[in-house]
């Protein structure tokens, strides 16, 4: 079994990932977890899978990752989890994560820390969210040496008031 590089455990209704069931595939390069029952993405689950290159989460019941879920994940360049997600915490995500896909979630705000704080970022993907608004140096990711490529944002309750006139000019 070490030498599985795919995994896609899809349409299967599980409501769970137990630790210990699928951190012991090192060399799994790609795990789909699609279209089942699973609620919760608990601390673990994908420690010491460092071969680990894109995680597909998609059309769960996920609404709460443990903080530090993906810690110990030196380099995750794609994660897309379409879920009932409301929040992001500031360590729920690597620095080295290049595609980034939290959209059909139901994120309200977004910290700029966040985004900011990934520098290898080149594709965000935001649509259908809650978003009403963006952080005023959410546009310091639209250009320079850590620009974003894609930014996807259609499908939110936008604020249009004078306050959020800047995110109407920058759209």
């Amino acid at each position: 079994m070490n030498k599985i590089s795919e995994l896609c455990i899809n349409n299967t209704n599980i409501p769970f990932i137990p630790n210990n069931c699928i951190n012991k595939l090192k060399t799994l390069k790609k795990i789909s977890l699609q279209f089942n029952q699973i609620e919760h993405i608990q601390k673990g689950l994908f420690d010491g899978m460092k071969s680990l290159e894109e995680i597909f989460l998609s059309n769960n019941k996920i609404n709460s990752v443990d903080v530090d879920v993906f810690s110990n994940q030196t380099d995750l360049p794609s994660l897309h989890t379409h879920n009932l997600i409301d929040s992001i915490e500031d360590r729920f995500y690597l620095n080295n994560t290049a595609v980034l896909d939290l959209s059909h979630n139901g994120i309200r705000k977004l910290d700029s820390h966040i985004i900011n704080s990934l520098k290898v970022l080149k594709e965000l993907y935001l649509h259908s969210n809650l978003l009403t608004t963006l952080p005023n140096d959410f546009l310091i990711r639209t250009s320079g040496p850590h620009q974003l490529k894609v930014i996807s944002l259609h499908n939110n309750s936008w604020d249009c008031s004078c306050e959020n006139k800047w995110l109407k000019s920058w759209m």
